[in-house]
């Protein structure tokens, strides 16, 4: 047995073996053992990073190390629909939704935006639909919109926001819950779309709050 689990080690058939042999299905008539057997098991996963966790009628693995960017600020955002994506966020991560993460990528932007405005201006931003036009509206507030600054490194940097916001307005309406999606996002994708998101953010809030 241990010969054939160390072949297994570091391998996603390990993976799929301990999930199969703790599915719920197995444990019906007793999911106090399942419980117990989990918890004895995740005093040795956490070595490694990893638990076992038990979501809905599913086994799955989890890395323990936080996979996704943290916004240092998040906690002067006010708006309860901006807390509520970072919320969905992280959770669609763990539990594999990939499009559901990548579709709270959008939202996050655009709540943090829509609060952004309203500290800005006292008025409620007037939501176009489109994203990339809602975060010009925002960006010329802030000052940084690429063409305001002379400097060519600050140009790129700020170029290269506008392209994380025009990317996952883009990937959200292909790969996301949002509409009939064009392709299946993989679990790198929403990474992608999750850190991206979560720098802009960070980005903004920064900016914001370094000129209050």
């Amino acid at each position: 047995m241990e010969e054939r689990i160390a072949k297994l080690n570091g391998t996603q058939e390990l993976d799929n073996l301990l999930t199969s042999v703790l599915d719920p299905v197995e444990f019906v008539e007793d999911q106090q053992r399942q419980a117990s057997i989990i918890e004895k098991l995740n005093e040795y996963l956490a070595f490694d990073g990893y638990q076992i966790l038990i979501k809905g009628k599913k086994c799955k693995i989890t890395n323990l190390i936080d996979p996704v960017v943290q916004v240092e600020n998040k906690c002067q955002l006010t708006d309860d629909f901006v807390h509520e994506q970072f919320s969905k966020l992280d959770e669609k991560l763990k539990t594999d939704d990939f499009d559901g993460a990548i579709t709270n990528s959008r939202s996050l932007i655009e709540g943090v935006i829509a609060e952004l405005h309203q500290r800005l201006t006292g008025d409620s931003l007037e939501k176009s639909g489109d994203l990339r036009q809602d975060f010009k509206a925002v960006r010329g507030l802030m000052n940084l919109s690429p063409d305001a600054h002379s400097d060519e490194t600050i140009r790129q940097i700020l170029q290269g926001l506008n392209s994380i916001v025009s990317g996952i307005d883009s990937l959200s309406n292909q790969m996301g819950d949002r509409h009939m999606r064009r392709h299946k996002p993989q679990k790198r994708h929403a990474k992608l779309a999750v850190n991206a998101a979560k720098t802009a953010v960070d980005f903004l809030l920064d900016t914001y709050l370094s000129r209050t």
